[in-house]
């Protein structure tokens, strides 16, 4: 004789493991909302890009589209720098087109940096990278 006790049990594990995971994503996501709700424009202390800017510029993959129509010039990403060093809300607020503006952002989006700070706290700072595209001869 079977007994079916242990398959209801089952699926009842599985849909409260199911909402268990979704309340803690929803939770998650609220806490990063709460993470820069005051965007400093200048701070005491700006925020440093880890590395080099040398470093970054190498990560630029030349897109095919620009190197083939010989698009050269310079993207302007805006960010938010937030209180951990990553990179927030990035967009382009001058760009040249031809795919670079979408490089130039994607580049920009890997950088980390150490946090600005203000009153020896960090913050979430609104900062700015110029991305040279320049075809070599």
């Amino acid at each position: 004789m079977r007994s079916y006790t242990s398959k209801p049990l089952y699926l009842l594990g599985t849909t409260v493991l199911f909402v268990t995971l979704t309340s803690c994503s929803i939770f998650e996501n609220e806490q990063d909302l709460a993470v820069c709700n005051k965007v400093f424009v200048v701070a005491e202390q700006m925020p440093d890009l880890k590395g080099s800017m040398a470093n970054l510029q190498g990560k630029i993959e030349y897109p095919k589209e620009a190197k083939e129509s010989g698009v050269e010039g310079r993207v302007t990403v805006q960010f938010v720098v937030d209180k951990f060093g990553d990179v927030r809300d990035a967009k382009v607020i001058r760009g040249i087109g031809a795919g670079a503006d979408e490089e130039a952002l994607r580049v920009v989006k890997t950088a980390t940096f150490d946090p600005g700070e203000q009153d020896g706290e960090p913050v979430c700072v609104q900062y700015a990278l110029s991305v040279n595209f320049r075809l070599e001869n």
